[in-house]
């Protein structure tokens, strides 16, 4: 990666710190695609987290990218994904007000309200609806984080249900997925007792 010396861009004149400030800004934001279309979440987080300081500190001197506020989108859906709301909400609070209002960033501020009312059916129906390729991998995961927790709940108050029934509360179409669903609690409870 390139390395990015403050004494030397003092040297250089403003127009060739802005260039190489967008060239190294713009090869961490194809890294971050990159990672989150190959599912390597660490990486994806660690890119992210190198993009702040020029999507924050840099905001002076370099004009918004126009990928900044879909990865941002992207990342604030990961942290749900991962239940991490409090970092979630730190991120958000870091963004202003316009930039919360940008499409993908609303779609991951309006999934953080259905999840907070438990509306998780609308939820899943509208990460099966998703178009994005990016985000594919990522909604994934927050069907699996939302199904576990229903699985969670149905457990502890049915001691016996239809496939029909499961299939309603695990919002799964396919029979199949049922069954694997229901293997899964089966293989839960019996090593828990």
């Amino acid at each position: 990666m390139l390395t990015y010396d403050a004494e030397c861009s003092l040297k250089l004149d403003r127009q060739k710190a802005v260039k190489f400030l967008t060239t190294s800004r713009d090869i961490l934001e194809l890294g971050a695609y990159f990672y989150i279309l190959t599912k390597d979440e660490s990486l994806f987080v660690r890119q992210v987290a190198q993009l702040k300081a020029y999507y924050q500190d840099h905001r002076d001197i370099l004009e918004d990218s126009p990928r900044m506020l879909h990865l941002i989108g992207i990342y604030l859906t990961y942290l749900l994904s991962r239940n991490m709301l409090s970092k979630f909400h730190i991120e958000l609070e870091m963004l202003e007000e316009k930039d919360r209002e940008n499409i993908h960033v609303a779609m991951a501020i309006q999934i953080e309200q259905r999840m907070m009312e438990g509306s998780y059916r609308k939820i899943i129906l509208g990460a099966k609806e998703n178009k994005s390729r990016y985000l594919t991998h990522i909604l994934n995961r927050l069907i699996e984080a939302i199904r576990g927790k229903l699985m969670d709940c149905a457990t502890k108050a049915y001691t016996e249900c239809s496939i029909e029934s499961l299939k309603e509360i695990f919002i799964i179409e396919n029979q199949g997925e049922v069954v694997d669903l229901i293997k899964v609690i089966f293989l839960i409870r019996v090593c828990n007792d």
